[in-house]
Parts: C-alpha cells; sequence; structure tokens
C-alpha cells in the first residue's frame, strides 16, 4: 500500500474519531440545554405564580386596609359620639340636681323655718330635732351643688380653663387632706369649639377623683403649659400607685379609657407611668389649632 493511503486514511480515522467526539459533546450539551430549559421553565412558571400570589395578597391587603380605614373611621365617629352624649348627660343630670332636688331641699328648708315659727318656743327637743334636719339639708343641698359643677362645666365655659382647674383644685383642698398645687404657663383663654378645654378639664377632674378613691397621696402636682403649637398636661402624685396594664385589662377602668379616648379624638398622646408604691404620673400632648392665638392666663 502506497504511504500517501496510509496516511489519509489515518487523517481520515482521526478526523471520524473528532466528528463522533464533536457529536457526542453536542449531544450532551444539548441535553444539558434542555435540562435547563425545563430549569428555566420551572423557575418562570413559580415566578409567575408568586406574582400571581403577591397579586392576590396586595388586592387582600388593600381590601383590608379599606375595611381598617373604615372601621376606625367608624370607632372615631362613634367615640365622638360617645363622648358627646357623656357630656349631655352630665349637663342634664347636674341641672336636674341643681334646679329640681335643690328647690326640693330649698322648700323643705323653708318648710321647716315656717314649722320653728310656728311651733311652742318652749319645746327645746322640737327645735333641736329641727335644727339637725336643717343641718342636715343645708349639708345635702352642699353636696348637690358640689356635684352638680362637677357634671356641669358652666364655670369652664364662663371664666375658661385654668380658674375651671383652680376651682377643682380647691375643691379637692376643701373636702380632703390633699394638698393641690396647679401651675398653668401660657395657657389660652379661648379654645374655640375644638373641645379641647373640655378635655383637660374632664381629665383633670377624673385624675383627681381617683387620687381620692385610690390613691392614699398627700400631695399631687398639675402643670399645664402650651409651647411650639401644643398643649401639655401633667398630673403627678406621689399615692401609692398601680400597674397600668393589669389594671386595664381588668376592663373595670372606664374612666381611664375615657380619659384616653378623649385624647386620641384629639389626635394627642397619652400617657401613664405608674407602678406599687411610686406613685403616679400622667402626661398628656394634644396639637392646637392654628385659630388659638388668644392671651394666655396665669395661675
Amino acid at each position: 500500500m502506497p504511504l500517501e493511503d496510509t496516511g489519509n486514511r489515518a487523517s481520515y480515522q482521526e478526523l471520524h474519531r473528532a466528528y463522533d467526539g464533536l457529536e457526542k459533546k453536542v449531544q450532551e450539551d444539548s441535553t444539558e440545554l434542555k435540562a435547563k430549559t425545563l430549569e428555566l421553565q420551572k423557575a418562570n412558571q413559580e415566578l409567575k405564580e408568586e406574582i400571581d400570589r403577591r397579586k392576590t395578597y396586595e388586592l387582600k391587603l388593600n381590601t383590608f386596609g379599606e375595611k381598617l380605614a373604615k372601621a376606625y373611621d367608624q370607632r372615631d365617629s362613634l367615640s365622638r359620639r360617645l363622648v358627646s352624649l357623656l357630656e349631655r348627660e352630665r349637663r342634664e343630670l347636674g341641672n336636674t340636681l341643681h334646679d329640681q332636688i335643690g328647690q326640693v331641699l330649698t322648700g323643705v328648708s323653708a318648710q321647716l323655718d315656717g314649722l320653728k315659727k310656728e311651733s311652742n318656743l318652749e319645746s327645746a327637743a322640737l327645735q333641736e330635732r329641727i335644727d339637725a334636719i336643717q343641718a342636715h339639708l343645708r349639708e345635702s343641698r352642699y353636696q348637690v351643688r358640689y356635684i352638680s359643677q362637677g357634671l356641669r362645666t358652666d364655670i369652664l365655659e364662663k371664666y375658661g380653663l385654668c380658674q375651671a382647674l383652680e376651682n377643682l383644685a380647691d375643691s379637692v383642698r376643701d373636702q380632703s387632706r390633699v394638698q393641690v398645687r396647679l401651675t398653668t404657663k401660657n395657657v389660652s383663654e379661648d379654645f374655640g369649639d375644638s373641645g379641647i378645654d373640655v378635655a383637660l378639664y374632664r381629665l383633670v377632674q377624673e385624675a383627681l377623683t381617683n387620687v381620692l378613691k385610690h390613691a392614699d397621696a398627700t400631695v399631687v402636682f398639675i402643670h399645664l403649659a402650651e409651647r411650639n403649637g401644643k398643649i401639655f398636661l401633667t398630673l403627678e402624685d406621689d399615692g401609692k400607685g398601680f400597674d397600668p396594664d393589669a389594671v386595664l385589662k381588668t376592663g373595670k377602668t372606664l374612666g381611664l379609657t375615657i380619659m384616653k379616648e378623649r385624647v386620641s379624638l384629639l389626635d394627642g398622646d397619652f400617657e401613664i407611668d405608674s407602678a406599687p408604691g411610686r406613685g403616679t404620673v400622667i402626661t398628656v400632648e394634644i396639637p392646637l389649632p392654628r385659630f388659638i392665638t388668644s392671651p394666655a392666663c396665669m395661675v
């Protein structure tokens, strides 16, 4: 065989092996490409499903957000109606106590006065009994007047927030041994129809009531001040204190709940810092409407 034919055959065989290797490589690459394509299709499908899930979740979230906003608006509306109703009921009850029951007590006292004049002046025992009854009536009239003043906000409407708070402080001083130290700084005299003055008055009133009933305190510090477009109220006592979270969970603290609700309706912040054995501090912060620019009162 010629040497040339032998070289051609070797080259052909080498070329054939290279072709077989290339074909095998192409098949392997094709198989790998198909696997990668399947993985990519699977990934695309999972991505599509994830996008669909996210869209569904987003839709549900938006729907829930709308429902939550609606529920909040309804709660806000109901809270405002509750506070308004509470104030109206207080006023009506205060008027009833002052006008009707007060008149009855006054009438009974007047009749007893007439009875004393008509009775035998020598009957000392009868005079003493009538005097005792009239003393009870005077005390009852005082209590009726005190309760009716607490239920109504006449003094607040007539004299403003500072004087109304001073009267509250005086009432506590008169009926207990608790010292009440009230200070105010740059407090507006006219809050318009914002309801801020009524809310602050009721907050102080409720806090002082709680002090007398539960705190066993000897002194209460009340500070009210305006600055930077906000009004700040701080009430601090040296009483026995309590656990606010535990008390609020019992559901029996309607007074505290209404206090928080009043502040919330005015877009304010309400905080209670207390613990058994170390007194109580209540802090309130309420933003003021821009129209409140009246001269300030000082106490």
